[in-house]
């Protein structure tokens, strides 16, 4: 018995090995496919020292500082991260999980514009394999520091970041409905605290749903949006809530672009600790209040049928027509076209 025993785990191993082998050769297959694919779309991505292991269970492909140029957002970058590791188990070879190591660096190619981002932990975990299988993916950051300039003190920094993301696809329809939540604690971001005069840590959740998205491999603005506005995409918010200090928002909606590329929608909120802010920008209060009065009395509601707290005031915030618009005023603030 022993000899045949041996056998059997001699050719079990043997098997497993070619297996193995043959998941390695698929996987570089793969990622060739996938640096071909980013190619055709303008973005050149260099992975020096990489390397292929993980034997016997899993498959792991590093890649040591791998830089990027190529088009992202309304220009042309270079830069990279300080690496990558990215592995699957040979029993779930389409679940995918991708750790990239800190810091980022990137400069514009043919201007100044310059970022730097660092974190303690940055995961992203796939199930499913861009861009026509994916069945959902989870981007975990920890510690994070956005440095617009590069290494300045005006970054954003945010304890803990979440964006999970699920598409809905259709039959024989390249477009799906991209269901997402995003949450982010204790974020500190400079222009937000001088704008609201706090330097109270940030809380932030977002749950809903994008419709007509397309999955192409796009990544300027205009790549991504040109097509989803054309189709009739929009933003459907199912809930979102902000807390910053005494100040606090809460509400859904939805949103989408006019013709001229710029946000244009609605937000039912409820705000908490507004006082000081209209005080701040000079905002009328209490025609503010008058005008979220009238309008629950309008849409047929009374303070008795609303489920808001007493000290919280509902408003509407519209984006229309290139202006925004917080229940009944017209805001100074201009929106530009995104591209």
């Amino acid at each position: 018995m022993a000899p045949a025993i041996l056998l059997s785990l001699v050719l079990l191993t043997c098997g497993w090995s070619l297996l193995w082998f043959f998941a390695r050769y698929e996987a570089q297959a793969a990622f060739g496919q996938w640096l071909a694919s980013e190619r055709s779309f303008g973005r050149s991505w260099s992975c020096p020292n990489q390397g292929v292991g993980g034997y016997p269970l899993g498959i792991v492909l590093t890649c040591d500082h791998p830089t990027l140029k190529g088009a992202i957002g309304d220009g042309v970058f270079q830069g990279g991260i300080a690496g990558l590791r990215a592995e699957a188990r040979l029993y779930f070879p389409t679940n995918v999980t991708v750790t990239f190591a800190s810091p980022l660096h990137a400069a514009e190619v043919s201007g100044t514009r310059r970022i730097g981002a660092s974190w303690s932990a940055a995961t992203l975990s796939l199930r499913g394999l861009l861009p026509d299988n994916l069945d959902r993916g989870l981007l975990q950051v920890e510690d994070l520091q956005i440095d617009p300039a590069g290494g300045t003190d005006q970054g954003a920094r945010i304890g803990h970041v979440e964006l999970a993301f699920k598409p809905v696809t259709r039959a024989a329809d390249p477009r799906a409905d991209l269901e997402t939540t995003l949450a982010a604690d204790n974020a500190r971001i400079p222009a937000l605290d001088a704008a609201l005069g706090s330097a109270d840590p940030m809380g932030f959740q977002l749950k809903g749903f994008a419709t007509q998205v397309r999955f192409d491999g796009g990544m300027t603005l205009r790549d991504v949006l040109d097509p989803w506005s054309h189709a009739g995409g929009q933003l459907h918010i199912q809930s979102f809530s902000l807390d910053k200090g005494a100040f606090a928002v809460k509400g859904s909606g939805r949103l989408g672009l006019d013709e001229d590329h710029r946000v244009e929608g609605r937000l039912d909120t409820g705000f908490s600790g507004l006082e000081p802010i209209a005080a701040r920008f000079g905002l009328p209060l209490d025609a503010v209040k008058l005008g979220s009065a009238l309008s629950g009395l309008l849409g047929g509601k009374t303070a008795a049928d609303s489920d808001a707290p007493a000290s919280e005031m509902a408003l509407p915030i519209v984006a229309k027509g290139g202006r925004l618009y917080v229940g009944p005023l017209k805001t100074g603030v201009a929106l530009a076209p995104l591209y």
